[in-house]
């Protein structure tokens, strides 16, 4: 399945959760047809919408992706705010079904970001045991030394590991941590009174850490 694929998947099967919401009854079909009602909708919502013509859109690929149709999504709840007031029923569910749905989207969001993060990371160690153990084709000597310097790390980077690296030790992970540092640098020694200098680690003991915070970092 191709990634275009997957994202239809996925919008068919949360379009559809929420269409099979008995909540969203109200939201499925475009407004009846009442004269007075629609006129006084039409005046006061600029672009209607409903769950059943975002169905529509999908089965016919007018998405070109998943932001155009989130805007959908939640133009319907909006317009319902908007035209019934926060404070109507009407309103109200909507903003739960908005909430409910934000929320479904953002797990989705995460689990791409950290799966894209692990691949990263595998990549980066697939390249490292490559110049470890490189093949006699490759011409370079086994005992070539690899550069330990962190510069090699973008300040981003290496800040973000710092900051997940903190909130696993204050989560009870440091004895795990402090295991890592040790095995991949055997000078280390652990002083509860001094901060850790990352500055000081090479790449191969930044990747094992990064790799350690991807395996406890919950999806």
């Amino acid at each position: 399945m191709t990634t275009a694929d997957q994202k239809i998947a996925i919008m068919k099967q949360i379009t559809k959760f929420f269409c099979d919401e008995p909540l969203s009854i109200m939201f499925l079909k475009p407004l009846e047809e009442d004269k007075k009602l629609t006129g006084e909708y039409k005046n006061r919502i600029k672009k209607p919408m409903d769950l059943t013509t975002i169905k529509k859109k999908i089965n016919n690929n007018q998405y070109s992706g998943f932001q155009p149709w989130i805007e959908d999504m939640n133009l319907i709840w909006d317009n319902a705010v908007e035209f019934n007031s926060a404070d109507s029923v009407i309103g109200g569910v909507a903003i739960y079904l908005k909430k409910k749905f934000n929320k479904r989207i953002m797990s989705i969001n995460l689990s791409n970001l950290r799966n894209y993060e692990q691949q990263i990371i595998n990549l980066t160690k697939d390249i490292q045991n490559i110049l470890q153990n490189p093949p006699a084709s490759f011409g370079i000597s086994q005992t070539t030394p690899l550069s330990p310097k962190i510069e090699q790390f973008s300040l981003s980077r290496v800040q973000k590991l710092l900051e997940s690296v903190q909130k696993l030790m204050e989560q009870g992970k440091s004895t795990e941590i402090i295991n890592i540092i040790k095995s991949n640098e055997p000078g280390f020694e652990a002083d509860p009174s001094t901060p850790i200098d990352f500055g000081e680690f090479s790449r191969k003991t930044l990747i094992a850490l990064e790799e350690f915070v991807a395996s406890n970092t919950q999806v």
